[in-house]
C-alpha cells in the first residue's frame, strides 16, 4: 500500500503551532477525486460507493464500500457531509434520498427527497441538513434547497429556480467538486460554475432559509476555495498560466471583488482544501507525501 504523510504545520502568525501528525493509512491515486475537508474530518468519496472517513485526531475510521439502501442493488453516490462528532449523510441519486451512518460507519437511516436529487450536503451550526439539488424532466418551477433535521425529517424547502431566467437556472457540481459550505450563521453555495452560457454566482442563506445576497462571479477562482466560519469566503487565483503559484483572496459582495489576502497561504504551491472555524486548510503540492497547512487570516 501507498501511503500518505499529513503534516499539520502554521504559517505566519495567525495560528497556534501543531506538532506533526502523519495520516498512516491515507493513500493517493491517480485522478483521486478532491477529498472533503469539513468539521475536523478527511473524507474521501471514491466510485463507485467507496468510503474513507479520517476523524480529526487524524486516525481511519473506517474504510468500506457503502451498499445502496433497500432494496436497492444499484444506486449513485452525488455527495458527502459530516458533523463534528463524526455522522455522516450521503446524497443518493436513483432512489433520491440521504444515507444517514453513524461514527462507526453503518447505515442508521435512510430518508427519500422525492424528485429532489441532492447534489450537495452540508451540516449547519445546528446539527441541521442542508441539500442543494435539481429534480429531473421538472415543467414548473421547484425550489433547490432543503432543509432536513438530523433524523431526517423536513424543515423546509426554499431557493425557487424561480428567482433565475430559465436560461441561467441553477446547474450544481456533480461528486468531489464541492460547491456548499456552512459558516456559524449561514451558509454559502456556489452555482452555475463552469457551465458554458451561465455566470458563476454566489449565494448566501441564513439557518432558516433566508437569502441574504446573490453576488454573480465574474473572475471565477481556478484552484481552490473556502468559507470560513465567519462566512468569509477565500479562493485561490492563478499568478500567470505558466507558473503554479497562487493569490489568495477574498470575495467582497459588496463591490462584487476579489480582494488580495496576503501572508495567509504557504509559500510553496499549495491548495486551498477547506476551513475549520476561521482557519483556513491549504494542502501542499509535495511529492509524495501529502501536507496541510492551517493558517488564520489575520482578517477575520
Amino acid at each position: 500500500m501507498h501511503h500518505l504523510a499529513l503534516l499539520l504545520t502554521v504559517t505566519g502568525a495567525f495560528a497556534e503551532s501543531t506538532s506533526p501528525v502523519t495520516y498512516a493509512e491515507a493513500f493517493r491515486i491517480g485522478h483521486q477525486i478532491v477529498p472533503l475537508y469539513a468539521n475536523g474530518h478527511l473524507i474521501y468519496l471514491e466510485r463507485p460507493a467507496k468510503l474513507r472517513v479520517f476523524r480529526p485526531d487524524t486516525s481511519l475510521a473506517y474504510q468500506r464500500d457503502i451498499p445502496c439502501p433497500p432494496p436497492n442493488t444499484a444506486c449513485s453516490f452525488t455527495s458527502v457531509a459530516v458533523t463534528r462528532k463524526g455522522i455522516v449523510a450521503l446524497g443518493i441519486a436513483q432512489p433520491n434520498g440521504i444515507q444517514l451512518l453513524d461514527p462507526t460507519g453503518s447505515p442508521s437511516h435512510f430518508f427519500p427527497t422525492g424528485a429532489h436529487i441532492p447534489q450537495q450536503l452540508t451540516f449547519d451550526a445546528n446539527g441541521d441538513l442542508w441539500t442543494l439539488g435539481w429534480e429531473r424532466d421538472a415543467q414548473n418551477p421547484y425550489p433547490i434547497l432543503r432543509k432536513y433535521s438530523p433524523d431526517g425529517k423536513s424543515k423546509g424547502e426554499f431557493l425557487s429556480t424561480s428567482l433565475w431566467p430559465a436560461n441561467q437556472r441553477p446547474y450544481l457540481g456533480g461528486r468531489g467538486y464541492w460547491t456548499m459550505y456552512a459558516a456559524q450563521n449561514r451558509i454559502g453555495a456556489l452555482i452555475n460554475e463552469n457551465h458554458s452560457g451561465r455566470t458563476p454566482e454566489w449565494i448566501e442563506w441564513d439557518l432558516d432559509g433566508n437569502l441574504l445576497h446573490r453576488t454573480q462571479i465574474h473572475q471565477p477562482a481556478g484552484y481552490g476555495r473556502a468559507f470560513n466560519g465567519q462566512g468569509r469566503l477565500y479562493a485561490q487565483f492563478p499568478i500567470n498560466p505558466d507558473s503554479p503559484k497562487t493569490e489568495l483572496r477574498r470575495l467582497d459582495p459588496a463591490t462584487n471583488t476579489w480582494l488580495p489576502v496576503p501572508n495567509v497561504q504557504p509559500a510553496t504551491p499549495s491548495f486551498l482544501l477547506g476551513a475549520d472555524g476561521d482557519h483556513l486548510i491549504f494542502r501542499l503540492h509535495q511529492p509524495g507525501n501529502v501536507q496541510l497547512v492551517r493558517s488564520r487570516p489575520d482578517t477575520d
